[in-house]
């Protein structure tokens, strides 16, 4: 007997884990918000610059705010990954 799921209330439930984890981080660390925005927001520019200079090598890594924050957290080995990513799917 199949679960009928309403997906609507799965995203809900979701998006309200995630509002209280950012409450308790800014009630915890307030500085620790602000890093992961600057580091996402380094990693967006550091990804337009390789999409930007990879375009005569036919390079491009997707911009989003995932990747950003991929690249921004991680740093080279977090672009290396992104890269193997696309080669192996694509």
């Amino acid at each position: 007997m199949p679960l009928n799921v309403d997906f609507n209330v799965v995203i809900y439930v979701l998006i309200i884990f995630l509002l209280f984890i950012f409450v308790m981080a800014l009630k915890e660390r307030g500085l620790l918000l602000l890093k992961i925005i600057f580091k996402t927001v380094l990693g967006a520019v550091i990804i337009f610059l390789i999409n930007f200079i990879g375009q005569k090598f036919n390079i491009s890594i997707p911009l989003n705010i995932w990747t950003s924050a991929c690249v921004g957290m991680l740093g080279i080995p977090g672009i290396l990954v992104l890269a193997l990513m696309k080669w192996a799917i694509f």
